[in-house]
């Protein structure tokens, strides 16, 4: 790849597939979720690989004999911001400004959970960046349903099974195109997004999420890449 680079520059195979950009000193790459508009169009050789991958790493974090009592339907939580005690430098360091919670949340998480505990769905609150690697993915991997707010943490659901359920709570101050639908379909989940009605931080309406769940909303994305 850098003989590719020295010989060809911005002729390269890098900057053809992956559309770099060059600017002065530095090479402008493109935001990550851009490859997502690609899954669909890779070699087979490809996809299998990425499914070689994805299964290895579900066996290393999920062990066959863990407990369990059925598919969570699985809450997301955004995590707090981190605690002061670290000190700033560390905390400017390691953290993107506005980190989790700070930046929006889902309200209502506790009284949704009550409600679908009465209803035997199954509930589990999941706050992911408390979490390591490992243990995200076995929660979602062990989850038929997942309800979260739009943002990255739901970029898990590519461990849960095939033909899951993700609701998308849509907040506003985002204006770029929302990615999780396109990794839905590719994944082969049903998606649903709920919209916003101005609020950062809306607060999740049961009966909402309750249609969605007994089948009568109709709100998915296809299920095609």
């Amino acid at each position: 790849m850098k003989l590719e680079l020295k010989l060809r520059g911005t002729k390269a195979s890098l900057f053809i597939f992956h559309e770099f950009l060059e600017k002065k000193d530095s090479i402008i790459i493109p935001r990550w979720d851009v490859y997502l508009e690609l899954i669909g169009t890779f070699p087979k050789a490809y996809e299998s690989q990425i499914m070689s991958i994805r299964n290895s790493l579900i066996d290393w974090a999920d062990s066959p004999d863990k407990e369990t009592c059925g598919a969570y339907t699985l809450i997301l939580k955004r995590s707090d911001p981190p605690n002061s005690t670290l000190g700033k430098k560390s905390i400017e360091t390691r953290w993107l400004k506005g980190y989790g919670s700070e930046r929006r949340q889902l309200q209502g998480i506790d009284s949704l959970y009550q409600e679908l505990e009465k209803r035997a769905y199954n509930p589990f609150i999941f706050a992911s960046g408390d979490h390591n690697l490992k243990e995200q993915i076995s929660a979602h991997y062990r989850s038929k349903t997942l309800i979260g707010i739009r943002g990255a943490d739901l970029f898990n659901m590519f461990w849960m099974p095939s033909n899951s359920t993700v609701i998308m709570q849509a907040s506003s101050g985002l204006i770029n195109k929302a990615a999780q639908p396109i990794l839905a379909r590719c994944c082969g989940h049903q998606f649903y997004e709920i919209p916003h009605h101005g609020e950062k931080s809306p607060r999740l309406n049961f009966e909402t999420i309750k249609s969605i769940l007994n089948g009568t909303r109709n709100t998915k994305t296809p299920n095609h890449c």
